[in-house]
């Protein structure tokens, strides 16, 4: 029988990481962008 278990995102030690200037975005996104990735923001008017 197959067992289950979660997925839980985990970042490496030696990811790189491009801080956005915006100390709350990058506190959401663990410390800034991730170099080589592709992200969205996207919100309703007014957030941001």
């Amino acid at each position: 029988m197959e067992t289950r278990r979660p997925i839980t995102p985990t970042l490496q030690q030696n990811d790189e990481r491009a801080q956005t200037g915006i100390p709350s975005l990058d506190k959401i996104i663990e410390g800034g962008l991730a170099r080589g990735d592709t992200i969205i923001v996207a919100g309703q008017p007014g957030t941001g």
